[in-house]
C-alpha cells in the first residue's frame, strides 16, 4: 500500500491515518501534516456530528461497559433518532497499538453498509475521550437472548443463523476478517434483525494473518496452535456459534482454558440427543480441523438443513418460485439475468458479464430497498408512518412535558403571563362611547396582557367583543345591503382598536412605575434563571 501524499508514494508499512476522514493513510506524520496543508483538508470528509446535537435518553440507559469504556443511548435532538455512544477513554489504553486498533475499527467499520451489520454513523474525539456514533439494537445481544431462552429452537436458530451468515458473506467479499464472531458480537433490533458488531480484531487484506486474538470458545485449531490463518477462522466460529444457539451452551466445555484448548484442537464435542441430523451433518461440516476442508459461507446456506426450514420461516416474506431454476430476474447491480440453479438459500445467475452467484433472501432485500423499486398506493384507511410516529411523539411530549412546551410548538415554556386591571377612568371612557352609539366593540372583560421583550403588550382575545344593540340598529340602517351576520369594516375597526390600545397604555403607564418603584428588588429564583435562559432567542408569538 502506497502512501497517500502525492510526492511520497512510498509504502506504507506503519502506517498513520487522517484523524478526520480515517481514510487516507500515510507513511509517516510529516507525509501526514504536508498532505493536509497541500489541500487534503478541503478534501477530507469530515463528519458533521458534534456531542451537542445528542442528549441522553431519558431513561439514562448504559447498554454495556467494556474494558476501555462503556455504551450510553443517546437520542438526535433534531431528528429524535436513538443511537449507542461508544464512549472510549483514552487513559485506558495504555498502549499506542490499542488506540491505533480503534483507529483502524473506526475506518472499517464506516465503510461497512449492510442489513446485518451494526452501521457506524460517525466519530468524535476530545482530549480525554474517543466517540462513536453506532446504530442501536433495542433487544441486546443474542447471548444474553439464548440465556433468556436456555437454548433456541431449530427454527429460530436458523432465523438468526442465516443472517450472521449474509454479514459474515458481505464482510469476506470485502475481504474483511472479523475474528471475533460470537452471541455477544450479534445484536437484535426490535424487528428481529440480527447485526454484527464490534469491529476492533478485525483484519483487512486477503493475507494470511498469525496474530492471537478471539475468544477461547471460538477460537479456530489453527489460532490455537500459533499457526498462520485465513478467513476460515470466521467460518469455525459460525458452528460454535450454531451449536451454542441450538444447545444453549459452547460444543467445549472444561473447566480449565488449558483443557479446553486441548478439546479445540481434538475436535472433541458432543450433541444433544434433540439435535435433528441435519443439524448434526452442517455442524460437523463446519467444524473441521483442517481449515481447507471448511465450506465458505455460500455452500454452507445450500445444506438441506435449510431447505428443511425455508417453507416455514420465509412463508410469507419470500415467494422461492420465482428463483426456480429458468426464470428471469433482473438485480440492480448486476441488471437482467437467468437463473441457471438454485440450492437452499442459494441461486446460481448468469448475466451478460459472467455467472454470479448469489443469496436469496440478500437479493429480495435489496430489491425491497432499492429507491427505483415502484411505490405501492397506500390505502385510504391506513396511517401514514409519520403521522404515526409524530402522534407517538405527542404522547411523549404529553407525558414528560407542561401543556405550555406543546403549545410553543416545542420550545422551551414561556414567563406566565401576566393580567393588567383596567383603570376606572378607562371604563368612563368606555362607557361614554357606548352610550354615545359608537358602532366600535365593546370588551366585556378586561384586556389581558402578554409577557414579551419590549414590555407589555395589549392582545385582546379574539372571541371577548361583543356588539350592542344600538350600534348593530344603526349600522342595519345605514347598510342596508349587508347581511345581518356580516363583519363590520376591518380598518375602521383596527383604527379605532389602536386608539384604544394607546388610551390604555396612557392610563396605565404611571400606575405601573408606582408598582415597579413600590415592589422592592427579589432575587429570582432557580427555575426563574433557567425560564429566562430558555426565552433567549425565542419569538413572539
Amino acid at each position: 500500500m502506497e502512501c497517500s501524499f502525492d510526492q511520497c508514494r512510498n509504502i506504507v508499512r506503519n502506517q498513520k491515518l487522517c484523524r478526520h476522514c480515517l481514510n487516507a493513510k500515510y507513511c509517516s506524520n510529516e507525509c501526514r501534516l504536508q498532505d493536509w496543508k497541500a489541500g487534503h483538508k478541503k478534501l477530507c470528509s469530515q463528519n458533521t456530528y458534534s456531542l451537542k446535537d445528542f442528549l441522553p435518553a431519558k431513561q439514562n440507559k448504559s447498554l454495556g461497559k467494556g474494558a476501555y469504556g462503556e455504551v450510553q443511548l443517546v437520542q438526535h435532538i433534531n431528528s429524535r433518532t436513538y443511537y449507542a455512544l461508544k464512549v472510549i477513554k483514552k487513559k485506558n489504553l495504555h498502549r499506542s497499538a490499542t488506540l491505533k486498533l480503534m483507529y483502524r475499527e473506526i475506518s472499517v467499520q464506516k465503510k461497512l453498509i449492510h442489513g446485518n451489520i451494526i452501521r457506524l454513523f460517525g466519530h468524535m474525539e476530545d482530549i480525554d475521550n474517543l466517540y462513536l456514533i453506532l446504530e442501536y439494537a433495542e433487544k441486546g445481544n443474542l447471548f444474553h437472548y439464548i440465556r433468556k431462552k436456555k437454548r433456541l429452537s431449530e427454527e429460530e436458530s436458523f432465523y438468526y443463523f442465516t443472517q450472521v451468515c449474509c454479514g459474515i458473506h458481505y464482510l469476506h467479499d470485502k475481504s474483511i476478517i472479523h475474528r471475533d464472531v460470537k452471541p455477544e458480537n450479534v445484536l437484535l433490533t426490535s424487528n428481529n434483525l440480527a447485526k454484527i458488531c464490534d469491529f476492533g480484531w478485525c483484519a483487512e487484506g486477503t493475507e494470511e494473518r498469525s496474530t492471537y486474538c478471539g475468544t477461547l470458545d471460538y477460537m479456530a485449531p489453527e489460532i490455537l496452535r500459533g499457526n498462520h490463518y485465513t478467513n476460515k477462522v470466521d467460518i469455525w466460529a459460525l458452528g460454535v456459534l450454531l451449536f451454542e444457539m441450538t444447545h444453549g451452551r459452547p460444543p467445549f466445555n472444561a473447566k480449565s482454558d488449558a483443557e479446553k484448548s486441548r478439546l479445540i484442537r481434538q475436535g472433541v464435542f458432543k450433541f444433544s440427543e434433540n439435535t435433528s441430523v441435519e443439524c448434526k451433518d452442517l455442524i460437523k461440516t463446519i467444524l473441521q480441523d483442517n481449515p481447507e476442508n471448511r465450506p465458505n459461507v455460500l455452500t454452507i446456506l445450500k445444506h438441506p438443513w435449510f431447505s428443511k426450514f425455508i417453507p416455514i420461516v420465509y412463508k410469507d416474506k419470500v415467494n422461492f418460485d420465482n428463483f426456480s431454476p429458468g426464470s428471469n430476474i433482473n438485480v440492480e447491480e448486476y441488471g437482467e439475468g437467468i437463473i441457471i440453479n438454485s440450492q437452499g438459500l442459494v441461486c446460481e445467475i448468469s448475466f451478460e458479464k459472467g455467472n454470479k452467484i448469489m443469496i436469496i433472501p440478500e437479493i429480495v432485500r435489496n430489491y425491497e430497498e432499492s429507491p427505483s423499486r415502484p411505490t405501492i398506493p397506500r390505502l385510504s384507511k391506513e396511517k401514514p408512518v409519520e403521522e404515526c410516529e409524530e402522534k407517538e411523539f405527542e404522547m411523549k411530549l404529553n407525558k414528560n412535558y407542561p401543556p405550555s412546551y406543546k403549545q410553543s410548538g416545542g420550545k422551551p415554556p414561556r414567563t406566565p403571563i401576566t393580567s393588567v386591571a383596567v383603570d376606572t377612568r378607562f371604563k368612563r371612557k368606555m362607557l361614554s362611547e357606548k352610550s354615545s352609539g359608537s358602532i366600535s366593540p365593546m370588551p366585556i372583560q378586561g384586556i389581558r396582557s402578554e409577557s414579551s421583550n419590549n414590555g407589555v403588550n395589549q392582545k385582546p382575545s379574539s372571541d371577548s367583543f361583543s356588539f350592542s344593540s344600538e350600534s348593530r340598529s344603526n349600522d342595519s340602517n345605514e347598510d342596508k345591503d349587508v347581511p345581518k351576520n356580516s363583519a363590520y369594516d376591518a380598518s375602521a375597526f383596527e383604527n379605532r382598536l389602536k386608539e384604544l390600545q394607546l388610551l390604555q397604555e396612557q392610563l396605565e403607564a404611571p400606575r405601573q412605575q408606582k408598582i415597579i418603584a413600590k415592589k422592592p428588588k427579589q432575587k429570582s429564583s432557580f427555575f426563574a434563571r433557567v425560564a429566562n435562559i430558555f426565552n433567549i432567542g425565542c419569538t413572539e408569538r
